[in-house]
């Protein structure tokens, strides 16, 4: 249920669409075929995957992971920049190489920010 509750909210604010899921439950044995991990939480169903609409709604989802996801749990990992992965099974954030340090909400600016801050160099 807080998965559920936290997917709600999200879907409230714009930023996810229910729709847009990609992945949920899996048992043991499809969790396996899909290459997931053996702790995957997708085998405890406290797990979704989303395609997001576009890459601007990262800003949105980052800024809320940051001043809600602690308390909420919540564990945020982006594959790509629209692909991620959601659950409410402790408080962290990974990239695509499943690192802390490659999470799209760990960058210096944010990703709409960064756009817009690069200058041309001749």
């Amino acid at each position: 249920m807080p998965t559920l509750r936290l997917v709600a909210r999200l879907q409230a604010m714009g930023i996810v669409d229910g729709e847009n899921v990609r992945s949920g439950y899996r048992s043991a044995e499809a969790n396996h075929c899909a290459g997931g991990s053996s702790r995957s939480r997708h085998v405890l169903n406290n797990a979704l995957d989303f395609d997001l609409a576009d890459g601007r709604r990262v800003d949105a989802l980052c800024e809320f992971w940051r001043a809600q996801g602690q308390s909420l749990d919540m564990g945020l990992g982006f594959y790509t920049p629209t692909k991620i992965h959601l659950d409410t099974a402790g408080y962290r954030t990974w990239g695509k190489d499943y690192r802390r340090g490659t999470s799209l909400c760990l960058s210096v600016a944010p990703q709409s920010e960064a756009r817009t801050s690069r200058t041309r160099t001749p």
